[in-house]
């Protein structure tokens, strides 16, 4: 997370955020599994 709105929504690093879409496609990801690690 970058930083967050005045709305509060919040704003994500682009890169980022693609880095983990292409990791979550991968077969048998799991971001639950990932963050428990």
């Amino acid at each position: 997370m970058v930083g967050r709105r005045r709305d509060g929504r919040r704003e994500f690093d682009e890169d980022a955020v693609r880095k983990l879409v292409e990791f979550c496609l991968k077969p048998g990801v799991s971001i639950a599994r990932r963050r428990a690690n």
